[in-house]
């Protein structure tokens, strides 16, 4: 399994793109004239589509040179065929959800931020900010987004925001992380939502990350210190890599109350949660074993010979399918843009399903 260096392993693509300068991403993926996505007839008020297994791939774009030019998300829905959109460099997406995909791009002067409705084929909700929106994410409502954003002279951390369809405005519901020597420069906020409807906020540095839990609807915050990037909620606690510079990496599960810390795994390289109400911890081992944790009862159970690793997810992953509640999107190495097919794997009986509308 490739090494990656924990942090650098979750800085947005356009700063990986900056690093890796021409070292195999594509400078381009089709020939096809890019994708306008047209408003939505009805506006924000229409309902979500159920899940479906819409998709979406975010590349980015280099010139000849190697210098990030611009990113490219290529979408796709049952029924449909697949379409490219161009956007900026500082660009990002995240679902989709019930066919509902956020995405987010800045020229420089004002982020945009869009929800896509993949299935119909148009934009069902759109606004602008003066701040620059780093990245978002869309709630299990499907109307709810979570959005990070910084200062657009400083970058200085302004927090975590919530807006709905109907809202003119955002409100704040999590300040900004003030600089701390202890973690080093923050390179990322990674935004994800658990099965029970919280909020994880992974703030991470180039040392270690500092993790915040929300409860939206009492407004309580608990905060975990010094891990590694979180993979989620599940079973009241933080699960996360521990704070480790390369895979293989310990898992850890986390009591944010007492900050009792237990190792699910000694060494691990990308992981998930799936299963109900997330209480799955599915991993791929250092030899290639694709692993499942039952987090209740910290049962094991793995297979061999799948080559398969879970796909990240939340607000700053690059690729996603929509699935069924609980199955975990698996690609060869975690890269679904690497895979010819995405594929959908049940922790509880570990049965892969190709996904055929994901093919790139």
């Amino acid at each position: 399994m490739e090494a990656v260096r924990w942090i650098r392993a979750l800085v947005p693509v356009a700063v990986v793109a900056l690093l890796v300068g021409a070292s195999g991403v594509s400078a381009s993926r089709a020939a096809d004239p890019p994708w306008r996505p047209p408003p939505c007839l009805g506006g924000p008020a229409d309902p979500p589509r159920p899940e479906t297994a819409a998709w979406y791939d975010l590349s980015p774009v280099l010139d000849a040179s190697g210098t990030l030019v611009g990113q490219r998300l290529t979408v796709g829905a049952p029924g449909n065929s697949s379409r490219s959109v161009d956007l900026p460099p500082e660009s990002f997406a995240s679902g989709p959800l019930r066919g509902q995909l956020v995405v987010g791009d800045d020229d420089a002067s004002r982020s945009r931020l869009r929800v896509i409705d993949l299935v119909r084929g148009c934009v069902r909700f759109e606004t602008t900010e003066a701040s620059v929106i780093r990245s978002a994410l869309l709630a299990a409502d499907a109307a709810t987004l979570w959005e990070h954003r910084v200062d657009r002279t400083t970058r200085r951390d302004l927090g975590v925001w919530r807006r709905t369809d109907e809202q003119v405005a955002a409100v704040r519901v999590l300040p900004g992380l003030p600089a701390d020597p202890e973690y080093g420069p923050t390179f990322t906020t990674d935004l994800r939502q658990s099965a029970d409807g919280h909020l994880v906020v992974a703030t991470c540095g180039v040392l270690a990350c500092r993790t915040r839990i929300l409860d939206p609807a009492s407004g309580r915050v608990s905060a975990v210190r010094a891990t590694g990037p979180a993979i989620g909620l599940a079973t009241g606690r933080l699960v996360a890599y521990a704070a480790c510079d390369w895979w293989p990496c310990p898992v850890l599960a986390i009591d944010p109350a007492s900050g009792a810390r237990t190792t699910l795994v000694a060494e691990s390289g990308p992981a998930e949660l799936g299963g109900h109400q997330d209480a799955d911890l599915v991993y791929e081992a250092p030899d290639g074993t694709l692993a499942r944790i039952d987090l209740h009862t910290l049962a094991r159970l793995t297979v061999r010979g799948t080559s398969l690793a879970p796909v990240r997810r939340g607000s700053t992953a690059t690729a996603g399918v929509d699935l069924a509640p609980g199955a975990v999107l698996m690609a060869p190495g975690g890269h679904m843009s690497s895979a010819e097919a995405a594929q959908s794997v049940d922790p509880a009986t570990f049965t892969v399903d190709a996904i055929a509308e994901a093919r790139q």
